[in-house]
């Protein structure tokens, strides 16, 4: 694989994403379902779409299809829509937040 075709890699190197865990908007859900992917993969997802002027569920989803993508991104398989979607409610709550997080 040429990771380094995938120009956001040597970001997600430099920045930790750990941080989106201690959100409670991320916190597991109270009848028990787990998140099959963590905030911080997510949001490095995220990250690249944007990077590749990719916006919307269905177009972020179709991005983090990719093997290449998903891969340098740090997930296991790549996520599905409803993944996508969720997180991207979930971030709506706190975004300001995590913004100021990484520019301080």
């Amino acid at each position: 694989m040429n990771v380094a075709a995938i120009e956001t890699v040597p970001l997600f190197e430099y920045l930790e994403f750990e941080f989106l865990l201690e959100y409670d908007v991320f916190a597991p859900c109270d009848r028990g379902r787990t998140r099959v992917h963590e905030p911080p993969e997510l949001f490095q997802g995220f990250l690249h779409c944007y990077y590749e002027d990719v916006y919307g569920t269905r177009p972020v989803t179709r991005e983090l299809q990719k093997p290449l993508v998903w891969f340098s991104c740090g997930f296991d398989r790549p996520p599905s829509r409803d993944a996508v979607d969720r997180f991207l409610t979930d971030l709506e709550h706190v975004v300001d937040d995590v913004f100021d997080h990484l520019v301080e």
